[in-house]
C-alpha cells in the first residue's frame, strides 16, 4: 500500500513480500533458536481484528469505489496528497493513545531510549536504499519498492530490541509503534526528495514517477550514464535514434527536460567541454 502511495514498483513490492514471507518460514526457527529462554506472549486476536479494521475493510470499500465510481475517484483525486497526510496522522494520534499509559508509568527517558534505538536501524535501513541500491544502477520506484518491503515491512529488528534490552514488555511494545511512525513520516517527507539526495541535479523525483516508462529510461541514461548524444543515449537505452529523437521531442515540447534541469544550454556547455566543440543532435530542437 505505501509503495503504491509514494508511486513506487508495486509489482516488485508484491513479489519481495511473497518472498520475505516464504523465507520467515525457515529463518523464523533459527531465531527462536538464537532467543531461546525469551519469551514474548502476543494475543493475536486483537490483532486480527484491527487488521480487518483498519487496513481490510478500507482497502475493500477503496477498490471498490475506484472501480464503481468514477467520478468520485476524479473528486477526490486532486486531494489524494491531503488524505495520505490525514491517514498518517490519524495513524500518529492513534499510536499516540497507545503509547500514553506507558508513557506515564515508564517516564520519558525509557521512550527516548526505544525512539534512538529503533531511529538508528531506520536510519540504517534508509542509507543502504539510498546510496548503496543506486550503485548497481536500481531505479528510484524499485528502491522505493525495497525500502518500504525490508525497512517498512521487517519489523523483526523491533522484536529483536524487545527480546535483547532489559526492558518491561509493555515498554517495549512502544518500539514497533515508534519504528512505524518514524517510517512513516521519513516517506512523506522524504520520498519525493530522494533522487536529490542521490543526484547533485536536484532532480525532482515526484515529476520521473508521473512519465511513461520510455521517457523515464531517456531521462536516467542522461542522468545516471552521462549520455549527450543521441548514439550514446539510444545505446544505452536499446533503441534505435530515430525513437530517441522523438522521446527528447516530446519531452522538450512539454517541459520536463527543463524541469529536471536539463536545459539544453547545460547540453551545449558539456558537448563543448567533452566533444571538442562539436554540436550536439539535439541542436535541431533549439
Amino acid at each position: 500500500m505505501w509503495t503504491g502511495i509514494i508511486k513506487g514498483n508495486s509489482s516488485l513490492a508484491l513479489i519481495l513480500a511473497v518472498v520475505s514471507l516464504c523465507a520467515s518460514v525457515v529463518i523464523t526457527p533459527f531465531l527462536i533458536l538464537f532467543f531461546v529462554g525469551t519469551i514474548v506472549s502476543i494475543d493475536l486476536t486483537p490483532i486480527v481484528l484491527s487488521l480487518f479494521e483498519i487496513t481490510i475493510i478500507p482497502l475493500v470499500i477503496a477498490v471498490l469505489i475506484m472501480k464503481k465510481s468514477k467520478k468520485v475517484v476524479s473528486t477526490i483525486s486532486p486531494y489524494s496528497t491531503y488524505l495520505s497526510l490525514g491517514a498518517g496522522l490519524i495513524v500518529t494520534l492513534t499510536a499516540a493513545a497507545i503509547a500514553s499509559p506507558v508513557l506515564m508509568q515508564e517516564g520519558v527517558f525509557s521512550l527516548f531510549l526505544n525512539i534512538a534505538a529503533c531511529g538508528f536501524c531506520l536510519a540504517i535501513g534508509w542509507l543502504l536504499c539510498l546510496f548503496i541500491l543506486p550503485k548497481f544502477v536500481y531505479r528510484m520506484e524499485d528502491i522505493v519498492a525495497l525500502g518500504f518491503t525490508s525497512v517498512h515491512k521487517n519489523l523483526t529488528i523491533s522484536i529483536i530490541i524487545i527480546a535483547a534490552l532489559p526492558l518491561k514488555y509493555a515498554n517495549g511494545a512502544v518500539i514497533p509503534i515508534t519504528f512505524f511512525l518514524l517510517q512513516i513520516l521519513t516517506c512523506f517527507l522524504i520520498a519525493p526528495r530522494l533522487e536529490a539526495a542521490i543526484s547533485s541535479e536536484k532532480l525532482p523525483f515526484s515529476h520521473v514517477l508521473t512519465l511513461p516508462e520510455d521517457q523515464r529510461k531517456t531521462i536516467l541514461a542522461i542522468m545516471r550514464k552521462n549520455k549527450f548524444t543521441l548514439d550514446e543515449i539510444a545505446e544505452e537505452t536499446g533503441r534505435t535514434k530515430e525513437e530517441e529523437k522523438e522521446i527528447l521531442k516530446e519531452l522538450v515540447k512539454t517541459g520536463h527536460l527543463s524541469e529536471i534541469r536539463l536545459g539544453l544550454r547545460k547540453y551545449y556547455k558539456i558537448a563543448y567541454e567533452r566533444r571538442s566543440k562539436r554540436k550536439l543532435p539535439l541542436s535541431m530542437w533549439l
